[in-house]
């Protein structure tokens, strides 16, 4: 096996490393609520999106919709509560 450590992507974010190691539930939190952040501007601009993707052809615009809003926001929202991982575990 390879004995030297892993090398940093970015060596400046160091201790952002060192604390997202330490405090795992804070990276899943902040990965789950931006997320969630992202997937509300959906909720509140559903119909908007309706009318786009209907307009650029897909069959179904109120289901993709709905299934966006469904994996942002809620897919977030259970990450950030720890119903499902955030990222894979490391081996």
């Amino acid at each position: 096996m390879n004995e030297n450590p892993p090398r940093l992507l970015v060596p400046a974010l160091k201790p952002l490393y060192d604390f997202s190691s330490r405090y795992p539930g804070a990276r899943r939190c902040a990965a789950g609520l931006i997320l969630a952040v992202h997937g509300w501007g959906k909720i509140s601009r559903a119909r908007r999106r309706w009318r786009r993707r209907r307009e650029a052809g897909y069959e179904h615009p109120v289901a993709l919709v709905y299934l966006l809003i469904l994996v942002e926001f809620f897919g977030g929202i259970a990450i950030a509560a720890g119903l499902l991982p955030a990222s894979s575990p490391r081996r």
